[in-house]
């Protein structure tokens, strides 16, 4: 139950994040949103660094490792029984 409820709040989080993007986005304008495309296009996805593979690892591994810190807190947060 307790990964179910750390999912929820994670997938909350990124839900307001990216409406949050699009927001900013839509305030900006459509010029504004494909210059930074095309941009963005140019420096990491036409010729991308050998280190970016190895990159996007270490990211995975860390948003796991914290999902499961956090999982254990909230258990642990749980399961303290008061002290009587």
């Amino acid at each position: 139950m307790v990964r179910l409820a750390v999912a929820s709040l994670a997938g909350v989080l990124v839900s307001w994040y990216i409406g949050r993007d699009y927001a900013r986005w839509h305030s900006l304008g459509r010029e504004a949103f494909l210059s930074f495309q095309s941009r963005r296009f140019d420096e990491h996805f036409a010729a991308p660094s050998p280190g970016t593979a190895l990159a996007c690892w270490i990211l995975v591994v860390a948003a796991i490792g914290a999902y499961e810190g956090v999982v254990a807190l909230v258990t642990k947060l749980v399961s303290r029984s008061p002290d009587a």
